[in-house]
């Protein structure tokens, strides 16, 4: 499994202008072509799009598959769009669910900023038997502060040891506390990964790239 540097739209915050999954790489529509050549690497379908008529599709977005929560922000065009693509997606509040939301096909955590009623129906969406509904204690913004495929895990690296246990039991995986983008603790900006690749922002140091790289099974650059 490779493992290299990215930019997205010129920008290290890979993580906040793509959603990557083991099915769907979401992109800007004005993404270069050798930025696209490498997204390619993730063997995925991807898709050139919009979201909320913007690229923070990292921000707004989190799915599994072909599935994603997000925003009741987006447009009836862009959801037909997506629906299009067979994409299913789960509208709800205003909230950047990104940014709130973590899961693999093992388990998932979504932020108290979440109501229950809508922790409810993302867990019903995704059909996950192992979803939290907490906080980090060092944040609320645990879609942020986590990446997470069916290989591994990057989270915020002020998680304390009891929360990274609940973390490696509820996504079946190993799982490494880091940062990226060269001391970055909201390391979702900074990385995407799924099951064939993993890619990070292009200030990410080697030291930083070295963790990352034993958190998802030893990646090969």
């Amino acid at each position: 499994m490779l493992i290299d540097k990215l930019t997205i739209k010129s920008s290290p915050f890979i993580g906040v202008f793509s959603a990557v999954t083991d099915s769907i790489a979401l992109v800007p529509k004005d993404i270069s072509k050798k930025e696209l050549k490498k997204i390619e690497t993730f063997d995925v379908e991807i898709i050139k799009a919009t979201v909320a008529d913007s690229s923070l599709f990292g921000v707004m977005l989190r799915g599994i598959g072909n599935k994603f929560v997000a925003p009741d922000l987006m447009s009836n065009e862009e959801l037909d769009f997506f629906r299009s693509k067979g994409i299913e997606i789960l509208t709800l509040g205003n909230k950047a669910y990104g940014n709130l939301i973590a899961l693999n096909n093992s388990g998932g955590i979504a932020s108290n900023i979440i109501t229950k009623k809508e922790f409810d129906e993302i867990k019903n969406f995704f059909g996950l038997k192992k979803f939290l509904h907490q906080s980090f204690s060092c944040t609320d913004l645990v879609g942020s502060s986590l990446v997470v495929s069916e290989k591994g895990f990057i989270v915020n690296p002020n998680i304390d040891n009891k929360e990274f246990q609940i973390l490696k039991r509820l996504f079946n995986v190993n799982g490494q506390p880091c940062t990226a983008n060269y001391g970055d603790v909201f390391v979702a900006n900074d990385i995407l990964a799924n099951s064939n690749a993993v890619f990070v922002g292009s200030y990410t140091t080697p030291k930083e790239i070295i963790r990352i790289n034993d958190a998802f099974g030893g990646a090969e650059k």
